[in-house]
């Protein structure tokens, strides 16, 4: 991950400070490119990390020596879950959200939520394009013509099919 020197100084930070930091971030307080510049995934890896390893669904915890060495789509295994999110359904801030193709079974972006169905992210156009304007997915998504009108799980975005994953984190957004 290309941490900024502040991204460095705040991976050291104690539990405390960091589930702070991870407040102010998912809030839109801070921009998380004051401290990791890079992608969508490292965005979403950085604020995992500070939010701790209290996850409820899938995913393993980050520690500082993967936050140094890993980078990009190197992330998706640690940030992927199989919990689908339903549509309109609230996703508590924190959680970690992917978005999957089907056709090619691929994640293809990463996203922090934010609370209720929006959610934070940087290059992700319409799913988060910069981290200062939260995405409402319920409103850039709409559930897929192609699938069941029981299945509220696949939504068509940029004429694709696909479901969004959510990995929760348990730690309080403070």
């Amino acid at each position: 991950m290309n941490l900024t020197p502040e991204g460095a100084r705040a991976a050291q930070l104690g539990g405390p400070e960091k589930l702070q930091l991870a407040g102010r971030l998912v809030r839109g307080e801070e921009d998380i490119n004051r401290y990791v510049r890079g992608v969508c995934y490292d965005a979403a890896a950085f604020v995992k990390f500070l939010l701790g390893n209290k996850l409820l669904h899938g995913g393993a915890g980050i520690s500082i020596a993967q936050l140094l060495t890993t980078s990009g789509q190197g992330w998706i295994a640690n940030l992927n879950s199989d919990v689908r999110w339903s549509y309109r359904a609230h996703i508590p801030a924190g959680s970690v959200i992917t978005f999957r193709r089907l056709i090619d079974n691929q994640v293809f972006h990463a996203a922090i939520a934010v609370g209720m169905t929006s959610i934070r992210a940087v290059n992700g156009l319409k799913l988060g394009a910069g981290w200062s304007v939260p995405a409402n997915l319920s409103t850039v998504l709409r559930l897929s013509p192609n699938h069941s009108a029981r299945d509220e799980n696949v939504f068509l975005y940029d004429n694709t099919d696909i479901v969004v994953q959510i990995q929760r984190n348990l730690a309080s957004i403070r």
